[in-house]
Order: structure tokens, then C-alpha cells, then sequence
């Protein structure tokens, strides 16, 4: 019966009869039946349209006593324990059908006349029943949407009026269900949030078409509400709309009553139909800014559609900002789709509409902070905003020609301002204690109606929307700071990098922020090309120093943990590693925050020393603060791993400048506890060497064109010379401080120019076939390595060791197999230019290596002593002979010594007899064939000889050379013999190498002061005379040596200039004939013999005689080959 209508079979009555009936059965004057009644009522709306009003009253009691019968007996089966569904009468079924099938028929067959009374009717009777009976059938008022729906659409009644609402909606055209929504609206206003179920469920059976007409529906009620305050012909551009409405604009805004129920529906929507909340959203923004001419916009014409439909556009832009403001969950549809459709180019057209819109909220102020507020909210989107706002403001002045240049102006002014109360919000905010923590669900939040303005939390529980969202779309802030290509910062580049630097200092006081600010930081240090880009990063350190003062370490460590490990697979090098431009940049930050230093030193000392004397203004621990060095010594073994396996020629060169640049000075007491760990020291030292070496095997290698202009325009000279020098005064600036890195180093250099075929072949070593070095050989015939390789295995495996073996058991001596597979091709032999260049890089490396500071300030325990328990000459705690330690220079000679002899026997400093050298023949032919092989053995010996007494220490070395020379000069004796018996036959010369060699062994000790006058110039006469005299000679400077020791003791320092001279051979020293001689003058004896070869050559040899011997018994002539005081010095 409920399917069916019973219209038909209806007696005919008179209309009057019926009305009659009606009247006496709803006033219950007769008794009569309620279905017969129902079916009177329904034939009276079809045929008496003046008892509507009536009759749908009467429907209201019907209904109104089903859901009373319903609500009463579900209170009454849960109290008694019952379950199941209250049953519902049959003549109450039949009737409620009956209605239900009648009023649908009218709503079919003649819409246009019967929606508009039926939905207003069945929504207003919903509203009424809803509101009534709230709180009852123990479902309470606060309770959930899902429960109050449940509830009503188990009622017969409501469920049936549900069905009528929907079935009016269904039966209309878009265009034409107004009626409907705005009655929708308007009961939602009345009876909300009771109402609310209602909403919810003829929403989800027509989302878009309930979206869009409540839209439609609130903007028009919007725009109805502020029309108080809202006079179209007043529109203008260019008028100040504070100074033209006051505060009526907003408060006629918040009366309007549909908003907050447009807001409402739409928050029970969106759980389900989000997407089609956000598609009306942006189809309505579309349609305001559709193509319109602006001068017919602004002019109002005499039709009153037309006029309306103008203000609609106008007004919907705050409409949508007003919704936003009163729902987050619509703030985040607006900011998902609208804010992607804004680009810079559309801002002068909002431009022009912006004094309209201004009206609406009381001013311009008021509109720019809510469009503020709004921004703080925006849970997404957030670097989207502030992106349109940085181009907006930095935008060039548009050349279109619809667009003035004022438009232009005030649309960047605008921006701009926008731009820095943002910021300035989001300052406060974090201030006070906000954080940038994910916001809470919407739920929880206000994500539906919340019936104002968007809240932010309160107390513990506050956050920045807007901050969780950049956050998530850090990536996207990180260019900011690297605004500007050109050479000069302009005012829109300084905007936009200053508004980078900001955002991420928020970030990092807001507790999400340290990793994401060292993350920025990273990013601009290893990208920034600019000086001003360079100031940028120090504005960032200055700005998080407070919430993140470890920054500048953590962005120095995020680079450098990307870096290689081995460095010896060609597949992962440069893969990771930190651009040449990082360390560029660190170089210049160092560079400039040393010339900061510096001139806050000057000013400071300038100041203080008007007052009071002072030495110096920053002394000891009172140093300015310099967070790019503090980082970079916290980061010091991260960058020695980086010199030591860096494949790029000018960043490794880079490398070694920040890290020369991160050693203390003299003066700087309070650095000495970084470089206190003997771990941290080692990893210095051998870095350097790694980098010395490295740069010797580069002094014919091109750098890239690239790279080295690059470079250059840092700065920095990119070549093997550089290298070698920077490491010599990495060195140099060291050592001082440690004697362990000191002794390492040593070490490590020797070992390296003297042990290893690879590196010695840089200062021109041949490649041995036997002896000491055939292990080496065995390990070069299986892989070709290089230079590089083998200084790059230096680093991998050294450890910190306090005596390291001698000889093959060194570093150098394994891990060889590990580099068969990285090298393909052997090195070329350096030219004669570049290996003397390397030598003379080698000696100034060890020289450095042996400098001490001029103010002893070391605070290691241990105290370098020499070999023999004697202090050494200048090195006491409290004073210094200069910038050279004679201690160290000693400790090179001895080194020497362990290096080269093969023996640890015989090693002492007296010279045997001349027939002893039989029993250590063979270790003396090692030690000379170890000479020739080695060329830059001489100059190190001569190094050891210029600051004496260090060569008395080679005293082994000496000795076996000279026994070697007398040996060679003996056959070459014998060899002159059988010559000259054969008249047939001419004397052979002597060999060039074997002349060479005894001259440089007698010049090396007497700059050593081993040798006195006259024995010092024999050096002079051998090339002038036969074998057979050269072998007496020497056979002289072998027993004067014998007899007096080469000692150390027997040297003293002078007070004045702190050189140190042999007892006897200071300058000045007189030796008169018949008084007491100096034990270090040659007596008779040792010098007849050349007395003699002088007298036999006097033709060719007379002009030294007079030198060597005088005849005037008062005067000693001076030695042609005594050394020049000044060599003896100091470094240079």
C-alpha cells in the first residue's frame, strides 16, 4: 500500500464536504479513521490550494506523534533490557504511506509548483523533530553524526521525510534547486547542529549538486549582509577604503547567519566528498576572475540582475576568505587547489578588485591581516605562499601594456609588506613557544565548523601550521638562499635571501629545525659562487646562533660524511665528494674571518692603549670568537681524510689551505687543548706528508682549465709547487706543538724520499737491482704503482706508533697487493728541473719540519733531548737559537743513519783505523751504492752539515763513503801504474763521478765543521794531481778524523748570535807557531803531505799555497771552505 496511491479511489466529494471532514477529524471533534483522514488531507492540497497551510500542519501532528511513539519506546525497551526495533502500528504505517506515496506523485508530476512547498515543509518538520527530541532515546546531544543518524533513519517517520526532501532535490535542475538549498540553509541556521544528520545525509546523496548551491546559497546571503557597508558605486581603484568604512563592514560580516551554516554543511561533507568541496572551491574563484570588462564592472547599469551579479563576483573573493578564516578544513581545500591556480601574473588583476574587497573587512588592514592569519594556518601549500610573495615583490615592473607601472608598484609594495608581517607573526609565534610539529587531524583541530577564527593552540600545545608545511618542502627554501647570478647583491636578491635565512632560523628554533638548518647550510656552502652569497651563510650562522650555535660544525660535518672511505676505487671517487667549490668558500670564510680577527685586534689594541699599556689585546684566551675556524678544528680528521684521498688537484690544494688555515698561532694558548690528542696531531702530520708527496709527483700535471680558474679566482695557486709549500708550512706551524707529530713526520719524509722506489723516483732515486731494497723490487715487479698511489697507502695504513721498525717492515712495506688493482701503467721519470725543484721542496719540508716557536709554549710533558741524554744547543725550555731546532736536525741525522746503513754495528762516531774498514767493506759498498742511487741523500746530509753538530751524527755515513773513495782511488792508483809501465798506453782518467764524489764528501765536512784549514781545501788540489797523491790525501783526512772524534761535545754555542762553531774554528781564532793549538788544528803530520803536493804543483796549485800555509808566523789564514755564518741560521 505504501507503493501505491489511493488518489483514484476517493469518492467524489464536494470539495466543501471534504474540507468539512478534514476540519472535524483534525480537531478531533469526530471520531474518525486516520488513514481516511490522511487521504481526505491529501486530496484537499490537490484540490483546495488554500488549506496547504492547514493540511501540512495537520501532517506535522502525524509525524510529530509517530517519532514521540518511537523515541518513547526505545527509552522504554532499554530500560527494560530489549533490543530489538520498536514495532510500528499498522494504521500508523498505512497513513505515513500513504502520505509518502501522494506528496511524491505531486513532486513528479509537477515540480516547479510543489518542491518549493514540500522541501521547505519537510526540512523546517525535520528541523522541529530533531531540536525536540534531542538528548532523548539515551543518545546524547553531543553525540557523534554516525549515532544521530543511525537513530533518526530507523524511524519510520523521519525517514520518510528524508525521502520526500531528497526526492525534491532529485526531481529539480541544477539551476533550479535554490529554493531547496536555501531552505536547507536556513533550517540549518535554526536548528544547528540538531540539523546537522539532515545535512549529512542529503549531502552524500547529491554532493555536488548541495556543494555548489551552498556556496551559491552563502555567497549571495554574503553579499546581502554586507550591503550596509558595501556600495557598489562607490568601487573605485586607488581610494584608501579605510578612510571610507569603518567597522559596520565586519560587523554586518559575522551577522550574516548562512555562513556559518555554509561552513557547517560543508565540514560534514568533506569527510566523504573533499575532492568535490575543493572543485567548487576553485570553479567559483574561476568564475570571478573570468574576463570581464573591468569599466562595465565597475559601472552599474540600471539592471538589477546585472548589478547583482557583479557584486557576487567582487565579493567572492572575501567570501572565500571569510570561509577559510572560519574553517581550517576549507582552508586547506582553498590552499590545495586556488592557491596553485595564483601566479605573479594574475596579482595586478586581484590588484584592481583589492579596494572593493578591502570594504568588506574594515580596512586594509584588516585584509591584510587576515590574509596573514590565513597563511599562518596553511597546513600545505605554505612554500607556495610564500614563493608567490617573494616573486610578487621582487618582480620586474611589467611590460604589458594593461598594466601600469603604478599597478606594478603597489602589487610588489603590497607583497612585500605581506611578506614581512608574515614573517614577523611566525617570529612571534615561535617566540613563544610554537613549534613546527605536524598539526593536529582536523578533527581534532577544528577541521569542521569551528564557529571562528583558526586557532594556532594554546599554551604547550601551540604550533605554526605554516612551518609544518615548510618544513616538509625544505628543498624548496634551500634556492632562496642562493638568490642572484650577477657579480653585485641587488635589493630584490638581498630580499629574497634575507626572507631564505629567516625562514630557516625559524625553522631551527622551532624544534624541528637543527638537521633541516645544516642541511640549508650545507647547501649554500657548497653551492655559493658570490661574496654576497658567502655573507648570506655568516647572516644564517648570526641568526640560529642562539637556538643552533653548533651550526657551522654540523654543516662542516653533513658535507664531509659523504666523503670516500679508501679512495682507492675509482668508482665511488668524486661520486660523493664535496665540490671544489665548498672548500673554496671555506678557504674565503676563513680567510675573511682572520682579516676580521685582525682588525677588531687593531682597533681594539688602538683604543686600549690610550688607557694603559698593552702588548697585545687579544692575548692568550682572550681571542675574538671565530664560529668558521671553531667548526673546522672541530672537523680536522674529517678533512685530513679528505686531503689524503682526494682525487681532484685543486680541491685537495683547497683542503690543505683550510687546513693550514685551522692551526693556532703562536699566541693562541686556548688552542692548544684541540691539538693536545696525540691521535688528532698524527693525523696532521701525516696528512701533510700525504699532501707534500702528492704534490711533488704533480709538478709536470696540467690542471684543468676549469678547476684552476676556479681556483684562481679564490685565489689560490693551483701547482705542485704551492702544494708543497703549503704543506711545509702546515708543518711548520705543527710541530711546534707537538714533538710526536714532529718525529712522524721526519719519518715519514725520509722514509718516503729515501725507502720507497715509488716517491724517491720523485727526487730522482734509480731503481735498485740488489741489497736492501731487493724486497722492494720483488713488490714492484709484481703492479706497476704510482707516486699517488703509494702516498695515498701512506695515509690508509698509518697508525699512531711511538717507535716505528726500520727498514721493510715500515708502512710503505705492505698493503701492496691492494694496489696492483688500482694501478695500470707505471709513472714517467720527473725531468732534471723537476726533481731539483723537489729536493729543494724536501729539505725546506724537513727544515719545517725542525722549527720551534720563538716563545716556548708547548704544554707536553715530554721534552726533546738529544740522542746522547744532552740537551741540545738552543732547545731549552725557555730559550731558542731561532726558528730551527738543533735537537731535530740531530734527530734527521739519525734517522739518516737507521734508513741507510744497513747495519746496526759499527755505527758509533769514532773513526777506526784504516785497516778496520776491511771487516765492514761490505756494509760501506751498500752505503755508497745507496748514495748514488739516491742523489738527495747529499742534500739532506748537507741540511744535517749546515746547522751543526747534527752531522756528527752521520759520522757512519762520512766513513763509509770516504773508505769507499779510498778504496776506488787505490785501484784507480794501480790502474795509472800498469798504464805508465806500458809506454804504449795512457793513464786513464779518473771518472767524473769518482772526482765529483770526493769533492762533495770533503765540502760536506767542512761545512760541518769536520774538517779544519787546511785539510778543508784538498777539495781544491785533487783535481790537479795524480791518483797516487789523492789516496794520501784522503789517507790525511782519515787519521785526522780518526784522531779527533766528530763529537757533538766538542761544539759550542755562541752567546751573541746563537751559532754554533767547533772549539777552536769560531772566527777570530789566531794559531801563532810554537804556542798551545787548538785540538781541532791539524797537526804537522796530517798536513805535510799537502805542503808537499802544493810544492811539487806549484805552477798550477801556487796560489793556494799562501792561503793554506803563510809565511808570516803571526797571521792563520781563514779556510776558503769555512761556511758562511748566516747558512748555520735559521729557516727562512
Amino acid at each position: 500500500m505504501a507503493g501505491t496511491t489511493v488518489m483514484s479511489a476517493v469518492p467524489q466529494q464536494d470539495s466543501l464536504s471534504e474540507l468539512r471532514i478534514f476540519v472535524a477529524g483534525a480537531t478531533r471533534t469526530v471520531k474518525t479513521n486516520p488513514l481516511e483522514l490522511a487521504r481526505t488531507a491529501l486530496s484537499l492540497l490537490k484540490t483546495l490550494p488554500s488549506t496547504i497551510d492547514a493540511v501540512l500542519e495537520y501532517f506535522c501532528a502525524l509525524f510529530d506523534v509517530a517519532v514521540a511513539k518511537y523515541v518513547s519506546q526505545i527509552e522504554s525497551d532499554m530500560c527494560s533490557g530489549a533490543s530489538s526495533v520498536p514495532p510500528v502500528s499498522t494504521h500508523e504505517e498505512a497513513t505515513i504511506a500513504e502520505i509518502h506515496s501522494v506528496l511524491c506523485s505531486f513532486v513528479t508530476s509537477s515540480p516547479e509548483a510543489w518542491v518549493p512547498i514540500i522541501s521547505k515543509w519537510s526540512l523546517e518538520l525535520l528541523g522541529e523533530l530533531s531540536s525536540k527530541y534531542a538528548g532523548r532515546a539515551h543518545v546524547p546531544i553531543t553525540a557523534g553524526l554516525n549515532e544521530t543518524l543511525q537513530l533518526w533513519m530507523s524511524c519510520r517517520a523521519t525517514r520518510t521525510l528524508i525521502d520526500i526532501t531528497t526526492q525534491c532535490l532529485s526531481c529539480r535542475v541544477l539551476s533550479d534547486t535554490e529554493t531547496c538549498i536555501n531552505s536547507l540553509l536556513d533550517t540549518s541556521v535554526v536548528h544547528s547542529p540538531h540539523f546537522d544528520w539532515v545535512v549529512a545525509h542529503v549531502g552524500s546523496c547529491f554532493p555536488h549538486t548541495v556543494i555548489t548551491r551552498v556556496l551559491s546559497c552563502g555567497l549571495k546571503d554574503f553579499c546581502h549582509h554586507a550591503s550596509s557597508s558595501f556600495t557598489p558605486s562607490g568601487i573605485g581603484v586607488g581610494k584608501d577604503p579605510a578612510s571610507e568604512s569603518g567597522s559596520s563592514g565586519t560587523a554586518g560580516l559575522i551577522a550574516a547567519p548562512k555562513v556559518n551554516s555554509v561552513v557547517g554543511i560543508l565540514g560534514h561533507l568533506a569527510g566523504s566528498h573533499f575532492k568535490d568541496i575543493r572543485t567548487a572551491l576553485l570553479d567559483l574563484f574561476k568564475w570571478s576572475l573570468e574576463e570581464e570588462d573591468d569599466d562595465d564592472m565597475f559601472a552599474m547599469g540600471t539592471n538589477l540582475e546585472a548589478e547583482e551579479g557583479v557584486a557576487r563576483r567582487i565579493a567572492t573573493v572575501p567570501f572565500l576568505l571569510h570561509l577559510a578564516s572560519l574553517s581550517p578544513m576549507l582552508l586547506r581545500a582553498l590552499t590545495t587547489d586556488v592557491l596553485q591556480t595564483l601566479t605573479p601574473s594574475m596579482l595586478p588583476r586581484l590588484a584592481r578588485l583589492s579596494p572593493a574587497w578591502c570594504r568588506f573587512f574594515g580596512g586594509r588592514q584588516a585584509l591584510q591581516d587576515l590574509v596573514v592569519h590565513l597563511a599562518l594556518g596553511c597546513e600545505r601549500g605554505g612554500t607556495q605562499i610564500l614563493r608567490l610573495l617573494i616573486d610578487a615583490a621582487t618582480s620586474k615592473p611589467a611590460s604589458d601594456s594593461d598594466i601600469s607601472s603604478n599597478l606594478s608598484c603597489q602589487v610588489r609594495e603590497n607583497c612585500a609588506e605581506i611578506l614581512e608581517l608574515l614573517l614577523q607573526e611566525i617570529d612571534v609565534l615561535v617566540r613563544s613557544g610554537a613549534s613546527a610539529a605536524p598539526c593536529p587531524s582536523p578533527s581534532s583541530a577544528g577541521g569542521g565548523h569551528s564557529g571562528g577564527m583558526i586557532s594556532l593552540g594554546t599554551g604547550n600545545e601551540r604550533w605554526v601550521p605554516i612551518l609544518s608545511s615548510v618544513c616538509r618542502e625544505a628543498s624548496a627554501i634551500r634556492p632562496l638562499l642562493l638568490a642572484g647570478d650577477g657579480e653585485e647583491e641587488t635589493a630584490s636578491t638581498e630580499l629574497v635571501s634575507r626572507t631564505g635565512v629567516r625562514l630557516v632560523s625559524l625553522l631551527a628554533s622551532a624544534h624541528l629545525g637543527p638537521s633541516l638548518a645544516a642541511e640549508a647550510a650545507a647547501y649554500l656552502l657548497r653551492r655559493a659562487s658570490r661574496n654576497f652569497q658567502l655573507a648570506t651563510f655568516l647572516q644564517l650562522l648570526r641568526h640560529t646562533q642562539a637556538s643552533h650555535p653548533s651550526l657551522a660544525t654540523d654543516t662542516l660535518r653533513r658535507v664531509l660524511d659523504c666523503l670516500p672511505g679508501d679512495g682507492l676505487d675509482d668508482g665511488c671517487i668524486g661520486k660523493d665528494e664535496p665540490p671544489l667549490r665548498f672548500w673554496l668558500n671555506l678557504y674565503l670564510l676563513l680567510k675573511h674571518e682572520t682579516s676580521e680577527a685582525h682588525r677588531r685586534t687593531r682597533q681594539s689594541g688602538q683604543v686600549t692603549t690610550k688607557n694603559r699599556q698593552r702588548s697585545h689585546p687579544y692575548n692568550g684566551d682572550h681571542l675574538p670568537h671565530r664560529p668558521i675556524l671553531d667548526a673546522v678544528r672541530a672537523v680536522l680528521p674529517d678533512i685530513t681524510t679528505s686531503l689524503c684521498t682526494s682525487r681532484n688537484i685543486a680541491m685537495r690544494h683547497a683542503a690543505a689551505l683550510v687546513l693550514e688555515h685551522a692551526l693556532p698561532q703562536a699566541k693562541e694558548v686556548s688552542a692548544l687543548s684541540i691539538f693536545a690528542s696525540p691521535e688528532l696531531s698524527l693525523k696532521l702530520a701525516r696528512a701533510a706528508v700525504v699532501h707534500f708527496f702528492l704534490s711533488s709527483a704533480e709538478q709536470e700535471i696540467e690542471v684543468k682549465q676549469e678547476d684552476f680558474q676556479e681556483a684562481a679566482s679564490a685565489g689560490i695557486t693551483v701547482n705542485g709547487t704551492s702544494g708543497c709549500r703549503v704543506a711545509c708550512r702546515i708543518l711548520s706551524r705543527l710541530v711546534p706543538f707537538s714533538s710526536t707529530a714532529r718525529a712522524l713526520a721526519l719519518r715519514d719524509l725520509l722514509e718516503g724520499a729515501l725507502v720507497h722506489q715509488e716517491t724517491a723516483s720523485l727526487f730522482g732515486a734509480r731503481l735498485p737491482s740488489d741489497g736492501i731494497y731487493s724486497y722492494l723490487n720483488q713488490q714492484a715487479n709484481k703492479g706497476q704503482r704510482s707516486p699517488l698511489s703509494r702516498a695515498v697507502l701512506l695515509w690508509e695504513n698509518g697508525c699512531p706508533r711511538a717507535v716505528l721498525p726500520r727498514k721493510h717492515s715500515s708502512v710503505f712495506g705492505v698493503g701492496d697487493s691492494d694496489l696492483i688493482k688500482y694501478n695500470k701503467s707505471a709513472p714517467k721519470p720527473p725531468s732534471h728541473e723537476v726533481v731539483a725543484l723537489n729536493i729543494q721542496m724536501l729539505v725546506e719540508a724537513v727544515k719545517c719540519c725542525c722549527t720551534v716557536t720563538k716563545t716556548s709554549i708547548t704544554k707536553e710533558p715530554e721534552t726533546e733531548t738529544s740522542v746522547n741524554g744532552q740537551a741540545a744547543f738552543g732547545t731549552t725550555p725557555n730559550s731558542t737559537t731561532g726558528s730551527v731546532s738543533l735537537d731535530a736536525i740531530s734527530m734527521v741525522s739519525l734517522l739518516l743513519v737507521e734508513i741507510v746503513s744497513p747495519d746496526v754495528m759499527y755505527n758509533g762516531l769514532p773513526w777506526p783505523e784504516e785497516e778496520f774498514c776491511k771487516v765492514t767493506i761490505e756494509r760501506d759498498l751498500q752505503i755508497r751504492r745507496t748514495f748514488e742511487r739516491l742523489p738527495v741523500l747529499w742534500a739532506l746530509l748537507t741540511l744535517a752539515a749546515t746547522h751543526r753538530p747534527a752531522l756528527c751524527y752521520c759520522s757512519v755515513l762520512l766513513r763509509a763513503i770516504m773508505a769507499t773513495l779510498l778504496a776506488q782511488w787505490n785501484s784507480h792508483t794501480t790502474a795509472t801504474t800498469t798504464a805508465t809501465s806500458n809506454s804504449s798506453n795512457r793513464p786513464p782518467p779518473p771518472p767524473p763521478s769518482l772526482l765529483a764524489n770526493t769533492q762533495r764528501l770533503i765540502d760536506l765536512m767542512a761545512l760541518g765543521q769536520l774538517l779544519p784549514s787546511p785539510l778543508s781545501a784538498i777539495r781544491d788540489v785533487i783535481p790537479k794531481i795524480g791518483p797516487h797523491e789523492v789516496v794520501v790525501l784522503l789517507r790525511d783526512i782519515w787519521n785526522y778524523t780518526h784522531e779527533n772524534v766528530p763529537s757533538p761535545a766538542l761544539f759550542s754555542q755562541d752567546a751573541g748570535s746563537g751559532l754554533v762553531w767547533r772549539q777552536g774554528m769560531e772566527p777570530g781564532a789566531e794559531e801563532v807557531e810554537g804556542s798551545e793549538v787548538s785540538s781541532a788544528r791539524p797537526i804537522p803530520r796530517h798536513t805535510d803531505a799537502l805542503r808537499h803536493t802544493l810544492q811539487l804543483h806549484i805552477e798550477s796549485l801556487g796560489t793556494l799555497y799562501p792561503r793554506l800555509f803563510s809565511l808570516n808566523p803571526e797571521t792563520v789564514p781563514s779556510s776558503p771552505a769555512s761556511p758562511n755564518p748566516e747558512d748555520c741560521g735559521k729557516v727562512e
